[in-house]
């Protein structure tokens, strides 16, 4: 009967169940931290949207819409309107600080939303365009480069724009700098 050679240079590697046991291990704890980074995160969808808030009125509002879709009650603290830029700059207008419309419609700010409601904020009018038009980027361009959110602590939620109301705006930013305006002092 002859003995196995025995080589320093080849690798033991061990049993089949050794290993699997190896990367059952590994997988878990990557389920373990993808599962605690993630638990306590509130879940949320924002929107804007074009509404009317009463039959009697002949005004659109501009409003931000924001559903607590998660298990935790969300502490909302603002909502605004930025201009991001490609070398990571911001110009950022606060719509609610700005413009702290009162209306019946509108949630209160700050306010806490539990699971399953809607927070709501609408304005008048969009106050931001001329803000936003004082930007030396053409219309077309510019309005790619907007991001509006809901502030909350734990950062803030991104809305959805819709293309219609990004072509609106551009309609508007355009008008805007057509129009002649008295010179600022």
């Amino acid at each position: 009967m002859t003995s196995p050679l025995f080589c320093p240079l080849e690798p033991a590697w061990g049993d089949v169940a050794t290993w699997f046991a190896g990367f059952a291990s590994v997988a878990a704890v990557v389920v373990a931290l993808y599962l605690a980074r993630h638990a306590d995160k509130p879940k949320a969808e924002a929107w804007l949207a074009d509404m009317i808030f009463s039959d009697d009125w002949d005004v659109t509002v501009f409003s931000y819409q924001m559903t607590n879709l998660g298990t935790h009650p969300i502490r909302i603290s603002g909502c605004s309107v930025r201009l991001v830029g490609i070398a990571k700059w911001k110009m950022k207008y606060s719509a609610c600080v700005a413009n702290n419309w009162q209306h019946g419609a509108n949630s209160p700010i700050p306010c806490v939303i539990q699971r399953g409601e809607t927070f709501r904020y609408g304005t008048p009018v969009r106050p931001f365009i001329p803000f936003f038009a004082k930007s030396r980027l053409p219309g077309w361009l510019l309005v790619h480069f907007v991001r509006a959110s809901v502030d909350t602590p734990w950062g803030p939620v991104r809305c959805k724009i819709s293309r219609d109301m990004k072509k609106t705006w551009r309609t508007e930013i355009a008008e805007y700098r057509a129009a002649p305006h008295p010179p600022e002092e």
